[in-house]
């Protein structure tokens, strides 16, 4: 075997372990429902089956489009994230 095929394969098996990596960090940062078990488990299901992931992805994103909602925000207020970035009062001069 020679070094560059030796190279090549150190350089696969950092690759693999990266990627699983990112893949746990993902799934631990998900905010599990039934609605999203139910979508990773019909395209692991796809995509055993051999269906291209093209189709996968684009049915994918169209399912969580209509089956999830986004919070909806009441006219005249911030959401939560962007409260803890306003400036205070006392510092606008008031």
């Amino acid at each position: 075997m020679s070094y560059l095929s030796r190279a090549f394969g150190g350089a696969l098996c950092s690759f693999v372990g990266l990627l699983l990596t990112v893949t746990v960090r993902f799934a631990l940062n998900v905010h599990w429902g039934l609605v999203h078990i139910l979508l990773s488990g019909a395209a692991f299901v796809a995509l055993l089956l051999e269906i291209d992931i093209l189709w996968v992805v684009l049915g994918g994103a169209l399912i969580s489009i209509s089956a999830t909602k986004a919070p909806r925000v009441p006219a005249g207020t911030r959401p939560a994230e962007t409260q803890s970035l306003a400036i205070p009062d006392y510092q606008r001069g008031r």
